[in-house]
């Protein structure tokens, strides 16, 4: 197993953090850690969320966050 961060830019909207997690759950990756935070005077937020799993895992998490209009942008990164 693999150790990523996925930086995300989503709209302040309680259901953006839920789908984000709901999507981690259904790709199969452990959250180690996350950290959110508002941008935009608090119309936006940024989260970074730590994970465990495959890149394959981590590559569709990246990927399907973006089919979501909640989602505005998506970075991933391998850390291990």
């Amino acid at each position: 197993m693999t150790r990523f961060l996925i930086y995300v830019q989503l709209s302040n909207n309680p259901d953006a953090i839920a789908k984000m997690m709901l999507l981690v759950k259904q790709g199969q990756l452990s959250l180690e850690g996350a950290t959110i935070a508002s941008t935009d005077s608090g119309a936006r937020l940024s989260a970074i969320l730590t994970l465990i799993g495959t890149q394959q895992k981590a590559e569709w998490l990246t990927k399907k966050l973006l089919n979501y209009p909640f989602f505005h942008q998506a970075w991933l990164l391998r850390i291990q």
